[in-house]
């Protein structure tokens, strides 16, 4: 028996928007399974299968009991929306106010031994 191992580094290409349409059509239209799409379009199975899970939207039937189902322009939609989001602005937005009122009350307090200089002290005390 054989075994083969490669000690380069996988490259991992995000799925487009021709391949989602690719799932979509394959998974609905002809309701194959991960592993027969994944073969299709020459990715693994498990990337298939994440990205149905993950781009999945809640739907409700007709008897209004919900369902999720995979739509390629939602997934796509959700993807771009993803891709172009900055966590770490989000995270420095979200929190300089409380930041700033917290640093002049803290000035206020301390403000016989505050100087100019010191400002970056406080940015390690704030939690």
């Amino acid at each position: 028996m054989t075994h083969s191992q490669s000690n380069s580094p996988k490259h991992y290409t995000q799925l487009n928007a021709e391949e989602r349409g690719m799932i979509d059509a394959l998974y609905h239209t002809h309701e194959l399974s991960y592993h027969e799409i994944a073969a299709e379009i020459n990715r693994s199975a498990s990337t298939v299968k994440r990205e149905i899970d993950r781009a999945s939207v809640r739907q409700l039937h007709s008897n209004r009991l919900p369902f999720h189902d995979y739509f390629a322009d939602a997934a796509q939609a959700q993807h771009e929306k993803l891709r172009h989001h900055d966590y770490r602005k989000m995270h420095v937005q979200g929190r300089w106010r409380s930041f700033f009122n917290w640093l002049v009350a803290k000035v206020r307090k301390d403000h016989a031994g505050f100087r100019e200089q010191s400002v970056d002290g406080y940015v390690h005390l704030f939690e």
